[in-house]
């Protein structure tokens, strides 16, 4: 008997009888809307999800690339030694890098 009942309810054509005997029309209009709000907001849950979860996935990636590039940055940086600080605001990057190109130039050892 239960088993029929369940049967019933999954016939798309028996369960339209059914909401017609028992609700009035304005309410089988409403349960009709509501249901395909549902649905609508239900795709556009699942199409949310994928885009977050692809995001995050580029995120991933993203952030793994950013440590590589900061990795091996440093590979090009060069630390000097004995070249005095001087007072602020002067720039003793370029004041070293001076150093080092003459030294260069003119063969000298620093």
């Amino acid at each position: 008997m239960v088993m029929k009942f369940i049967e019933l309810l999954n016939d798309e054509e028996m369960l339209r009888k059914l909401k017609s005997a028992l609700y009035p029309q304005a309410l089988a209009d409403k349960l009709d809307q509501l249901t395909q709000t549902i649905a609508g907001l239900t795709y556009q849950l699942e199409s949310k999800e994928k885009r977050i979860s692809a995001l995050e996935e580029k995120v991933e990636r993203l952030e793994g690339e950013g440590d590589k590039v900061e990795q091996y940055s440093r590979r090009n940086n060069l630390r000097c030694y004995g070249i005095p600080e001087t007072g602020e605001g002067e720039d003793t990057t370029a004041k070293g890098g001076f150093t080092l190109c003459n030294a260069v130039a003119s063969n000298e050892v620093i």
